[in-house]
């Protein structure tokens, strides 16, 4: 199994375009709001993640040890400021 690689979330929207496999995240939000990471390049598709947050706090780490892959991409939609990383193979 490859090790994972961070890619950075600065904001809403296409983290990474491409076939990959999802590993984990953390993510983090500027108020309380609800996270989708979704396999595509859009906000709509194949959901893979979805939580809500806390404001100001940690919203979630996750590890996923066995993956799940992404055929399209990886899209991460919030209607506030998210940012964190996504760990990806």
């Amino acid at each position: 199994m490859a090790m994972a690689s961070p890619v950075p979330v600065a904001a809403a929207g296409t983290a990474f375009a491409g076939t990959c496999e999802l590993r984990g995240f953390s993510l983090r939000t500027a108020s309380a709001a609800t996270v989708t990471v979704y396999d595509n390049t859009a906000a709509s598709g194949t959901v893979l993640a979805t939580f809500d947050t806390v404001a100001g706090q940690l919203a979630a780490t996750v590890v996923v040890p066995t993956g799940l892959r992404a055929a399209v991409g990886l899209h991460v939609a919030c209607a506030v400021g998210v940012t964190g990383s996504l760990w990806i193979a």
